[in-house]
């Protein structure tokens, strides 16, 4: 709450700003107010169609709402998104990782995972690729993989709950598919 309130606090000061308005709609999508978030999120498309990841985003929330055919439409639009970007800079890590991202969200998982180790091979320490790669890793049953892509993130990222959350699920999925299998401790 206390960094909702410095964000709307930040936004009034400075009107416009699309980071702090996508920061906002973040922290309403974390704490599941989808529709303050949706809102949000369209308020910057209308300004900037191809800011960041914001499709992902609208992509995950339409997911965890059921509109499976509204989350399709938002990874296809990061898709889009993110290979025009990539044609103007083919470097462009963060456009790497939300294609990436959007792949694995749409079921291409090996495409997804072949542009992510290329953003890792040009970026070792963008942090977000990790969290990325964990999750085409357990998309694709290798668990341990996921388990050391999560331990990378945590230590590149920090110590938040999300991570520790994930790490939890990955162990448990890795422990059910495979009992005598031992997680890495860290």
């Amino acid at each position: 709450q206390e960094a909702l309130d410095c964000l709307k606090m930040a936004f009034k000061l400075n009107p416009g700003d699309l980071n702090s308005e996508y920061s906002l709609a973040s922290i309403y999508k974390d704490k599941k107010d989808f529709g303050a978030a949706v809102a949000e999120y369209k308020k910057i498309l209308n300004v900037k169609e191809d800011f960041l990841c914001i499709y992902n985003d609208l992509g995950d929330i339409y997911s965890q709402q059921g509109k499976s055919e509204e989350a399709d439409q938002a990874y296809k639009k990061q898709i889009d998104s993110a290979n025009r970007r990539i044609l103007s800079n083919p470097n462009d890590i963060a456009a790497l990782n939300d294609l990436a991202y959007a792949l694995n969200k749409r079921g291409d998982y090996e495409k997804a995972k072949q542009l992510i180790e290329k953003a890792l091979m040009a970026a070792p320490d963008y942090a977000q690729a990790y969290f990325t790669l964990a999750q085409i890793q357990e998309n694709l049953k290798n668990f341990k993989e996921a388990e050391r892509a999560l331990i990378k993130y945590k230590k590149l990222f920090g110590n938040a709950t999300f991570i520790k959350e994930s790490l939890a699920r990955v162990r448990g999925e890795m422990k059910s598919s495979n009992p005598s299998v031992s997680p890495i401790l860290s």
